[in-house]
């Protein structure tokens, strides 16, 4: 974890239905119970995550937590699967909203925008 409270995960290999399980139970032990989640996904050496781990991804119950996605050096089809998640996730949970996701070629660069992207949540309406 990178403060402020930002979540790393440098993904390698095709992420399965199994390490995105693992992944939430993750954040559920090291975050306080309903805390948002901002999150940073370094896919450099990741190929594409399973049918099963999409899933997942899509109907967590900790999906509905994410307020900013960023990712790292992933690749076009990974983008693309990446918005037909975070679609599933608004059909799926209308109530909560769509995460912001954004994709950047290095890690300080996410971590800047997940940073703004709490400050803008954290701003007075």
């Amino acid at each position: 974890m990178i403060p402020p409270n930002i979540l790393v995960t440098d993904w390698q290999g095709d992420p399965s239905e199994e390490d995105m399980r693992a992944l939430y139970a993750l954040y559920d032990r090291i975050l306080p119970e309903g805390a948002d989640i901002y999150a940073c996904s370094i896919m450099s050496h990741s190929g594409m995550p399973t049918p099963a781990a999409r899933r997942v991804a899509a109907s967590s119950p900790q999906s509905s937590r994410f307020r900013a996605m960023a990712f790292v050096g992933a690749s076009f089809h990974f983008r693309v699967i990446i918005g037909m998640v975070v679609k599933a996730q608004s059909i799926l949970s209308p109530h909560q909203g769509t995460p912001s996701v954004g994709f950047f070629d290095t890690l300080p660069e996410a971590v800047e925008w997940l940073t703004k992207q709490q400050s803008l949540r954290a701003a007075p309406v």
